[in-house]
């Protein structure tokens, strides 16, 4: 997803639009997916003029959730993991899923793992390479909440000081909040979306100078 799939949606809208895309808004793995982008396709990223983060999947070390557990079992459930994500939470690759229990596994951001022989062919190294976090220079907005059994507060501020240009780090202040309620929960328009609204309305100094 992170090498084609954002790629070529970004890239078809700014040709379609003839200009910067805005804004990149991603929650979670939506947003994983955008820092490969931009670590692997700069040119890319450099058609976005910012970036804006709910609770981000990148840094795992500190979660909480069940999840966590089942990644133990990953060679088990490859069997399952198709047909599961096939309908839940809105379809993913054996692939992706499996990336994302080996960074949950590892606690680093590093590129997949194809296997010890494989990887040296790939990649031409023993260790898996890391995504180059810090040269993604665009403005980045970083949305959490301290009680999130997935992403947590921790694991986000580690991700806020290697990326070298976060404009805003905000916390949610509802106590009864979920991962999932940044998309779902009935006062998300008032803690979420207002604050993601006026990022998007101010100027930023930082943002990219439009092409049109």
């Amino acid at each position: 997803m992170g090498i084609y799939d954002i790629s070529a949606m970004i890239t078809f809208i700014t040709n379609m639009r003839s200009e910067l895309l805005h804004t990149y808004i991603g929650h979670s793995m939506g947003a994983t997916s955008f820092y490969i982008t931009a670590s692997k396709r700069p040119e890319i990223a450099q058609m976005v003029r910012m970036m804006i983060n709910l609770a981000p999947a990148v840094y795992t070390n500190h979660m909480q959730s069940p999840i966590r557990y089942l990644v133990s079992y990953k060679k088990e459930l490859q069997t399952l993991l198709p047909v599961i994500f096939s309908y839940f939470p809105a379809g993913a690759s054996i692939k992706t899923t499996a990336h994302f229990a080996q960074i949950i596994e590892s606690g680093e951001f590093r590129q997949y793992d194809y296997g010890r022989a494989k990887n040296l062919v790939i990649y031409n190294l023993v260790e898996l390479p890391e995504y180059d976090l810090a040269n993604i220079t665009i403005p980045v907005a970083l949305f959490y909440f301290d009680d999130d059994k997935l992403i947590s507060s921790m694991d986000l501020k580690r991700l806020s000081h290697v990326l070298p240009n976060v404009m805003d780090l905000y916390q949610i202040s509802e106590s009864k909040f979920n991962h999932l309620d940044f998309l779902w929960a009935n006062n998300a328009p008032q803690l979420v979306y207002e604050k993601i609204f006026q990022i998007m309305r101010e100027e930023n100094p930082n943002n990219i100078t439009s092409t049109k």
